[in-house]
């Protein structure tokens, strides 16, 4: 069992939890706590994209064929995703009150800034997006998560949310249909799957191009 705080009133979430050293107080402890993992996600995903970039960029140097591809463009599906978010975004905005239909504006903005960047194949800008479309997914994913696993065992995930307080959470599940949240992370995954393509290839093309012309300055200098 946890101890009580000083003033007697624990976070629900870490009522009654294995967590004792969690409480109110300790908000700049449990705020670190989240901080960390996020960090620590976002270098992996430069990371990893840096790498696949890399790998894309020998294989198109080493294949004549795929060397010069000419400028790169969205795709269809890809515009389509991207104006699908922005539509999502503002009924969201729309139908929702106080903060969280300012940050939901917010969001439909800033979809549509970066669908607009998009034209202009600024690699740097479009990492930023993708890292910021893969933070919302894990959002969306857990929030897809919850009804699945409240579908198949309704008592047990009630008995678990409950013992947390998160009584919030049980009215989501209850509410909320398991099909349009598992379309809804289906269509998100997809839309950053290509986003990331899209970057690989843009940022890959951007890179064959600079080491040719590095390469025909040389040889004109020579």
């Amino acid at each position: 069992m946890a101890r009580d705080s000083p003033d007697g009133q624990d976070l629900p979430f870490f009522r009654s939890t294995r967590y004792p050293f969690l409480h109110r107080n300790d908000h700049i402890s449990v705020s670190a706590a989240a901080l960390i993992p996020l960090f620590a996600w976002t270098l992996r995903l430069i990371h990893s994209h840096l790498v696949l970039i890399e790998i894309n960029t020998a294989q198109r140097r080493a294949d004549p064929e795929s060397r010069d591809l000419g400028p790169i463009k969205q795709s269809p599906i890809h515009i389509s995703l991207n104006m699908s978010a922005v539509i999502l975004f503002a009924l969201l905005a729309y139908f929702s009150d106080g903060k969280m239909g300012i940050v939901f504006e917010w969001m439909a903005i800033f979809e549509t800034l970066m669908t607009i960047c998009y034209i202009f194949n600024n690699s740097w800008i479009m990492l930023l997006h993708f890292v910021f479309q893969a933070m919302i997914f894990s959002i969306i994913f857990s929030t897809s998560c919850l009804p699945f696993a409240y579908r198949f065992d309704t008592s047990s995930v009630t008995s678990l949310l409950e013992s947390y307080g998160l009584n919030n959470v049980i009215k989501f599940c209850k509410s909320h249909s398991f099909f349009a949240t598992t379309v809804l992370s289906t269509v998100w995954f997809l839309r950053m799957m290509i986003t990331h393509i899209f970057l690989i290839e843009v940022a890959t093309d951007d890179r064959v191009h600079r080491r040719k012309t590095k390469f025909t300055k040389l040889i004109q200098q020579v």
